[in-house]
């Protein structure tokens, strides 16, 4: 698993233990997922690195619905990569 799927994870099972409120998470969240990404790949992040991270993700996610909406192109769940056909 890459860093940002464990990232995702931690804070899917912190949101599920009810760590976030409204559209923000705990302070035991944020450190649960440094915790875990410090210990499974031996790096040294904080709070803050996760906080760019996700704010990263984010940003792509808005871009790739907006392209997954545009006629001619497909999400390819299988390959994970967008599709065009040929008249685009």
């Amino acid at each position: 698993m890459k860093m940002d799927g464990l990232m995702l994870e931690v804070l899917k099972e912190q949101k599920n233990k009810g760590q976030k409120e409204d559209r923000t998470f705990s302070t035991e969240s944020y450190r649960k997922v440094v915790e875990k990404i410090n210990e499974k790949f031996s790096v040294s992040i904080n709070k803050s690195k996760v906080l760019n991270r996700l704010k990263t993700l984010k940003e792509q996610m808005v871009l790739a619905k907006e392209i997954n909406q545009k006629s001619g192109i497909e999400w390819n769940d299988t390959t994970k990569t967008f599709e065009v056909t040929p008249d685009v």
